[in-house]
């Protein structure tokens, strides 16, 4: 005859309840990090962006100071785009007026502003959720 032997039974892995519970706890912390990561990730894309715009929209409105002060006109506001450096979706429209409200004085300072732009959505217009550039200066008149 055999002896009976007593068997203790060993878990062999966790209960749904233990699991249920790890995952709750897990994603109490997870949650608020996938949102700043996503914060993170979108804040670091506009850095990009800025990043091209900068150096691109600068040169625009140094062209623009050179031209006012060589020949102190108006210019309507214009618009283009950096194709010819490679940037296609970056557009910018730039103006310089004499209009007070603009920071000009008529035939004494001339308001010179340049906006570039990401045109994400491609309607050549500068919506709300585009990240841009803005620059202002003013030029004065040359006294003879």
């Amino acid at each position: 005859m055999t002896s009976a032997k007593t068997r203790t039974r060993y878990p062999r892995g966790f209960s749904l309840l233990e699991v249920i519970a790890a995952l709750m706890v897990l994603g109490l912390f997870l949650a608020p990090t996938a949102e700043l990561m996503r914060s993170v990730v979108q804040r670091n894309e506009i850095f990009r962006q800025r990043g091209e715009l900068i150096p691109l929209v600068e040169g625009q409105q140094n062209q623009l100071c050179q031209w006012v002060r060589n020949s102190f006109q108006v210019m309507k506001p214009t618009m283009g785009s950096f194709e010819s450096q490679g940037h296609p979706e970056l557009l910018f429209e730039s103006y310089c007026l004499e209009d007070p409200s603009m920071g000009g004085i008529p035939d004494q300072l001339m308001a010179v502003r340049s906006v570039g732009w990401h045109d994400a959505n491609g309607n050549r217009q500068l919506d709300k959720n585009e990240t841009f550039v803005e620059l202002w200066t003013n030029v004065a008149h040359a006294t003879p």
